[in-house]
């Protein structure tokens, strides 16, 4: 029977606004001797699409009767004797998350109080006894927990008896790496998952970790020892967590036909951004307590090796719809967008994923606004352009998608726009595109001797196998079929070759250059 201490919401008082007759079985079941089909029957009313007409708020005493933490069995009991209204108090926890908004802000401190004894029990209870005692699976709880916790956690008292327990962030760190990663689909009909992981729990999620301190030694040692105890296990759980987070949001921007055009497309995205932003908060003392991810920015280094090319595609598709449809959140969205961007084209692998992704349309189309980029120590649109685009010009492979993006007839068509000529990345559009021209005509240039000597000549070649030294005509050696460079006068020097690692080390590289030289040239050919 409940406190009379506690919220007026949760007394036995609150259930008269239900019908008489459900009342007095609601009543009889928060009885301490209550039987198990008296129990089951509130249960059952609880759960009935009726209860929402009834008055939901009437059943909250009856479920926060059941979770009365001094009902909660010690564990050796389980061995011997099994408690009949135990899988009944398990299944009031579940049903408690459809009346989980009927709470009052006010009650929900004694609720979570009352819960979270529950939690720890059902956690120890289902690693020693497992299914035999009909619990949720694990999986199942961490989807109930994070979803309760959430929900919870919008009342200031509630989150900090969350945040100053730090067993709260050994269970959190358990289930984030429970539920992540999640299987989303890109179809342009459905967006499926596995079936534990629903998108409702992104949001207490990105609550939780906005509020974590993990400046606190003890709250990130718990984190760490949740994810399973190491750095590593945790920059996975982070990036597999953007990678769900970026196939959610993704969609409506990859596919714009496929849903309406409204704010929450914005929203949607922001959310997103935001749980970047938390991410970032929470990099550095992460870095400090490990040496190995000191010296990199903190969003790049906090996904580990992981995948950005979810989370690149997304940000690339956000600002060009936020070009699209600017609003009055374009500014903050943006503000969290280009510092990412700008951390994320880290490497020729990401920069080249980009160029795919329209980045030069995203920079240009955002130029076009003529916003205004208060705040930032440069231009950040500049500062991607010059830092992250233009050295791929020197790379065979990217410069031909660099040159494909910058011809393209929508970009001509922004770049051409009276407020584009305005801005300051006008005039680093304008130096990077003699500096384009330029390193094609260089091309050109080299080319075309090379060419006409190649064309008009017979010479010889010596065996690249330093130990061998003989000369022929190139028509008689043997080409390596991988980098189309190094020439031998028979497969045993070949391979004599690549066991001594002359040829081996360095194959890929002159695979990549040549491959990368040949495509310039067919379309240079092609032009001409």
């Amino acid at each position: 029977m409940p406190e009379p201490a506690v919220h007026p919401a949760l007394r036995l008082s609150a259930i008269d606004v239900l019908p008489p007759t459900i009342a007095r079985s609601v009543k009889a079941a928060c009885r301490r001797d209550a039987s198990k089909i008296i129990v089951q029957r509130a249960l059952r009313l609880a759960r009935s699409p009726d209860s929402a007409a009834t008055g939901r708020r009437g059943f909250l005493p009856f479920l926060y009767t059941l979770l009365d933490p001094a009902e909660i069995p010690a564990l050796p009991s389980l061995e011997t004797q099994l408690d009949d209204l135990l899988p009944l108090r398990i299944e009031s926890t579940t049903v408690l998350t459809h009346f989980i908004m009927e709470v009052p802000a006010t009650a929900r401190l004694d609720i979570w109080h009352r819960l979270w004894p529950w939690l720890e029990f059902y956690h120890t209870a289902w690693e020693q006894y497992g299914r035999g005692l009909g619990f949720l699976e694990p999986v199942s709880l961490y989807e109930l927990v994070l979803f309760l916790c959430g929900m919870l956690s919008v009342d200031p008292g509630v989150s900090l008896a969350m945040t100053s327990n730090p067993a709260f962030y050994l269970f959190m760190g358990r289930a984030w790496k429970a539920l992540f990663p999640a299987e989303i689909s890109r179809s342009r009909r459905a967006r499926t998952r596995t079936p534990h992981t629903s998108e409702g729990i992104l949001f207490p999620l990105s609550s939780f970790i906005k509020n974590m301190n993990v400046e606190n030694p003890p709250v990130l040692a718990n984190l760490v020892a949740g994810v399973g105890g190491s750095f590593d296990e945790l920059a996975r759980c982070i990036i597999e967590l953007l990678d769900t987070a970026s196939g959610v949001y993704q969609v409506p921007y990859l596919l714009p036909s496929a849903v309406s055009r409204n704010v929450q497309r914005t929203d949607g995205v922001l959310m997103l951004l935001g749980l970047v932003a938390h991410i970032d908060h929470i990099a550095p003392p992460i870095q400090s307590a490990n040496p190995k991810f000191n010296g990199t920015p903190p969003m790049v280094i906090a996904m580990g090796t992981g995948n950005l090319k979810p989370l690149l595609a997304t940000i690339i598709a956000t600002i060009i719809h936020l070009c699209d449809e600017p609003s009055h959140n374009s500014m903050p969205a943006l503000r969290y967008c280009l510092p990412l961007l700008r951390n994320a084209l880290h490497t020729k692998k990401y920069l080249a994923y980009g160029l795919e992704c329209g980045l030069i349309r995203c920079l240009v189309g955002c130029a076009a606004l003529n916003l205004n980029f208060e705040g930032f120590q440069d231009d950040p649109l500049s500062g991607i352009l010059m830092e992250c685009v233009a050295p791929g010009v020197w790379d065979h492979s990217l410069f031909q998608r660099i040159k494909t993006a910058v011809d393209a007839p929508e970009v001509r068509k922004l770049s051409a726009v009276s407020r584009f000529a305005q801005t300051e990345f006008a005039v680093a559009w304008g130096w990077f595109s003699d500096y384009l021209r330029a390193r094609e005509n260089d091309w050109a240039v080299i080319q075309r001797p090379v060419n006409q000597f190649h064309e008009g000549h017979q010479f010889i070649k010596i065996c690249d196998n330093l130990s061998c030294g003989k000369v022929a005509r190139p028509a008689s050696l043997r080409r390596c079929a991988a980098c189309r460079t190094m020439h031998y006068c028979s497969s045993a020097c070949q391979a004599a070759d690549w066991n001594d690692g002359n040829h081996r080390n360095r194959c890929h590289i002159l695979a990549e250059t040549v491959l990368g030289k040949s495509c310039f040239l067919s379309r240079n050919k092609a032009e001409n």
